[in-house]
């Protein structure tokens, strides 16, 4: 992992992102970090943290309640309450690329492999 991340992201959007998922564990507190006031920080991780700056936070824990889960977070993204910034869409036959791009932790949004 880029121990620079949280500098990174701070220096390309000073006033903090919309939101922030928090996959691996140990990085939900840093996620809170670099989230802007009155945003949110979703984390399956089972880091467990406390809101802080009015920040929404979600936690999702593997339950059985997942599909529900999942179906809350999609509409949420299609409404908009949820912004997913896409950096870059690659076709199937470049998807390789997109694990490479994804592995330098250097992703400004989401990497998507097109079908």
């Amino acid at each position: 992992m880029n121990p620079n991340w949280k500098k990174e992201i701070l220096e390309w959007k000073t006033d903090g992102v919309d939101a922030a998922l928090a996959i691996q564990s140990g990085t939900a507190k840093d996620s809170m970090d670099v989230v802007k006031k009155d945003g949110k920080v979703i984390t399956v991780s089972g880091d467990h943290i406390y809101p802080e700056r009015n920040i929404l936070v979600k936690q999702f824990q593997h339950q059985l309640q997942l599909k529900e889960i999942i179906k809350t977070l999609a509409q949420e993204v299609m409404t908009g309450e949820i912004k997913v910034m896409i950096e870059h869409i690659y076709p199937f036959e470049e998807a390789n690329q997109a694990l490479e791009k994804n592995e330098t932790r250097h992703a400004r949004g989401k990497l998507v492999v097109s079908l």
